[in-house]
């Protein structure tokens, strides 16, 4: 029986190719193939399939696409559905969240029981559906994440700021105190704690912390584009 992969961004292609790479047999469903809404289209899903387990990574993992009112109204419908979905039939679940879910400010990193405090309309709809996964399947491992980078098929924040330094566009002055996370890293650690028949909510990110303009900064030296001009 596969672990079913239910994404409609590149971060679900990523967790098939690691599970391929660990011998995992899986099942990638885009949420094309099935309606994220419809109690019975997804009941269908499940039961064609007969996961072990089900990995919601949610849509792509870009600030633009996700402050879309359309996109955060659907994954909150989605997140009620397939929690219920799985709940009924004792399937592990694993929902992906992030960062963002806090506004920051505390003057040191966030744990997992601090209260989430969203400041931008993304980080209110995953704190919205982080509440609807642990409400209707309260056996639910959530796991929240930093900024990713390293997908492979590129188009994640570290390939967009190389990118935009490349054509000569300043660097981006966005505040705020982050953890970078490569996404190999990510998708392991959240892979295991599932094997593990872990549940609750788990803080996955790599070690360390820095300032956006730092990570440009970095990005910058390694690619040998020097220092960046910060944006008027």
């Amino acid at each position: 029986r596969p672990v079913l992969i239910a994404c409609g961004g590149t971060l679900g292609q990523d967790f098939a190719r690691i599970c391929a790479h660990r011998g995992l047999d899986h099942a990638f469903l885009r949420f094309h193939e099935m309606d994220g809404a419809d109690p019975a289209s997804i009941a269908l899903a499940l039961d064609r399939l007969r996961p072990w387990a089900v990995i919601d990574v949610g849509g792509e993992r870009d600030v633009e696409h996700r402050l879309s009112p359309r996109f955060l109204a659907g994954a909150a419908r989605r997140a009620v559905v397939l929690s219920r979905a799985c709940a009924k039939r004792g399937l592990p679940l694993l929902a992906v969240s992030s960062h963002r879910v806090f506004g920051g400010g505390l003057g040191r990193p966030h744990v997992e029981s601090d209260p989430v405090s969203p400041v931008c309309a993304s980080g209110r709809g995953e704190a919205e559906v982080e509440a609807q996964v642990a409400r209707e399947h309260p056996g639910a491992l959530i796991v929240r994440t930093g900024p990713l980078f390293g997908f492979s098929g590129g188009g994640d924040c570290a390939v967009r700021i190389l990118q935009s330094l490349a054509n000569g566009r300043p660097a981006a002055s966005e505040p705020g105190v982050v953890s970078p996370t490569y996404v190999p890293d990510f998708v392991h650690a959240a892979l295991d704690l599932l094997l593990d028949e872990e549940s609750g909510i788990w803080h996955l990110a790599n070690t360390g912390a820095t300032s956006w303009r730092g990570f440009e900064e970095r990005l910058a030296e390694a690619a040998g584009l020097g220092r960046p001009r910060l944006r008027e």
